[in-house]
């Protein structure tokens, strides 16, 4: 497929953008049809296969008929099917062969793998991938026609890149070439185009997110930069400490003319200098300063995120926008920016997919009760089922949204964390209680919250009773009796949110949570290790419930010392 000029590609992704983007949003005035219309597509395109035979879906009418016909269920319940398509088999769970498979992490830290048809790639992911980028291009135009203003976080490593049993390539999202694979010319992302994507060394050395990102750095430290692609936002939070961390390594590079000590570029020693000189006696050097030109950070903002958004913002710039990314998973859209009136939320995505809802307090089963997006109430939590041309069927996502309010007939949402549940003694604690407990209190409290950490433990003082053990990051040390009213804060918070904890605590079947105070630095070295493991920035996301191998790491403050990027080669 031959490539086209930048001012071709300007001119297409632009008037793309433009056309799926009105879509989008005149799609929130149609969605009970959109809805019904895809459903009828949904089990035309699969009647006739493996699946569709085995569920007899060429009698299903309407959304009660396929409720009845197809059991919900999660990615271990539909592995099997999955299996037999990544071996070969055709007509599997569609009656068109996959050109290739999304790679993701599931809950058990293997890797899964979403079959990926091209009838998927034009009518559900193209177009809710257009329609998204509209949010970032009303705000910033840039981001399509620019090409050395948009630093893009995505565009990963190729090193975990794998095969499938059929021979046919497995891998995320963000390391696809939309081009090649489907022939896609206006879907390189944006920044893909900028001297820091394209120019970046090459070679076993460079192949790892790490080593690509420094290169990203050492070239973009040149230009003006305005716009931050990140997604994850734990790779934007990092940013910061890779900046500081690498800072003396990447003015040494430009001086030189190097990258990593190789020769890459025309020494730009007028910048160097620049640089080093805003450097002496400081150890919190800041993206602002390095381009204090930023105007957007581009990256989900739910979640985790919400703890720790405003404060990272700040370390872009005072006047800095967060447009947040579209909500999405490996597996299939759920919301996107398509109201213009209201371009810092996002709306259902009812022409992509056909959505299901499950009450967040209850268990995911394959008879749960669904509910339609019409039947969601504000305020309230569910995890997303959802079904697509794509072959998944009543999937169970694993993620949990909250409504926030509507827009014409269809529901405004913001993500609320994993459907994980920890359970000691009939709690039923989700990630966005833990969420919510600390950004009140340390709202509060004033406090600014970096990240957090938490895991159940037996209480020491009592070995037959168990208790919640937090780690809260900060910038800044908390005295302690703050800490011990922000525990008591959080504690009493997760009470009034988790009847089960409530009852809990007041019968003393649990001890009161512990808090443990510790420096925002240790989130990111704990992140940095991740990804140095092999992890892809892009799938290494921040994590409420960690395993004990984590919270020693972070709780003990030892982390390996890597001054320069040369330390972890």
């Amino acid at each position: 497929m031959t490539a086209i000029s930048t001012d071709e590609y300007v001119r297409r992704c632009s008037e793309r953008v433009a056309i799926e983007r009105g879509r989008a949003s005149n799609a929130l005035h149609q969605g009970r049809a959109l809805q019904a219309r895809l459903l009828e597509e949904i089990v035309s395109e699969s009647k006739d296969t493996a699946f569709g035979r085995k569920h007899g879906l060429a009698c299903v009418r309407d959304r009660h008929d396929y409720g009845k016909a197809v059991p919900i269920r999660t990615y271990d319940g539909m592995a099997p099917w999955i299996s037999r398509v990544c071996d070969g088999e055709s007509n599997v769970l569609t009656t068109e062969d996959p050109v290739l498979f999304f790679k993701t992490s599931g809950s058990t830290g293997a890797n899964k793998a979403i079959p990926v048809t091209s009838k998927f790639m034009t009518r559900c992911f193209f177009p809710f991938y257009y329609a998204a980028l509209g949010a970032l291009h009303a705000q910033y135009p840039g981001a399509i026609s620019g090409t050395d203003k948009t630093l893009n976080l995505r565009q990963g490593s190729s090193s975990d890149v794998t095969l499938t049993n059929s021979g046919r390539l497995h891998l995320g999202a963000s390391q696809v070439d939309f081009v090649q694979s489907f022939g896609e010319l206006t879907a390189a992302e944006p920044g893909s185009r900028a001297p820091w994507s394209t120019g970046l060394p090459r070679g076993p050395r460079w192949d790892s997110d790490l080593a690509k990102t420094y290169a990203k750095l050492r070239i973009a430290a040149e230009h003006d930069l305005e716009c931050i692609i990140g997604i994850n936002p734990a790779a934007v939070a990092a940013l910061p400490h890779q900046l500081a961390l690498w800072l003396p390594a990447i003015v040494k590079d430009m001086f030189d003319g190097t990258i990593g000590g190789l020769a890459a570029f025309p020494a730009n020693k007028a910048r160097a200098l620049e640089l080093e000189r805003m450097t002496p006696g400081r150890s919190n050097v800041l993206p602002r300063d390095i381009w204090p030109n930023i105007r957007i950070l581009y990256c989900w903002t739910g979640g985790m995120a919400a703890l720790y958004m405003d404060k990272l913002r700040h370390a872009f710039g005072d006047d800095v926008a967060v447009v947040p990314a579209p909500l999405a998973a490996s597996e299939g859209p759920i919301a996107l920016c398509a109201d213009p009136l209201r371009p810092s939320t996002s709306c259902l995505a009812v022409s992509n997919a056909v959505f299901e809802f499950i009450e967040a307090s209850h268990d995911i089963r394959s008879d749960s009760e669904t509910l339609g997006y019409s039947d969601l109430e504000c305020d309230r939590e569910y995890h997303v089922v959802i079904s697509h041309v794509g072959g998944l069927h009543r999937y169970a996502l694993g993620d949990v949204i909250r409504v926030v309010d509507r827009t014409a007939d269809v529901p405004r949402v913001e993500y609320a964390g994993r459907h994980a549940v920890s359970n000691l003694v009939g709690e039923r604690l989700r990630d966005s209680h833990f969420i919510t407990a600390v950004r009140r209190a340390a709202r509060e409290l004033d406090i600014d919250v970096a990240n957090v950490a938490c895991r159940p433990t037996q209480s020491s003082d009592r070995p037959h009773m168990q208790h919640y053990a937090m780690l809260v990051g900060t910038e800044a040390p908390v005295p302690d009796d703050i800490v011990a009213d922000m525990a008591a804060r959080i504690d009493d918070a997760l009470g009034r949110l988790s009847p089960g904890y409530a009852m809990a605590r007041q019968s003393a079947f649990i001890d009161p949570l512990a808090l443990k105070i510790v420096t925002h630095k240790a989130f990111f070295h704990e992140w940095q290790s991740r990804v140095s493991t092999g992890v892809r920035a892009a799938q290494a996301k921040d994590r409420l419930l960690v395993p004990e191998q984590t919270w020693q790491l972070l709780d003990s403050g030892k982390f390996p010392v890597m001054s320069t990027f040369a330390a972890q080669q």
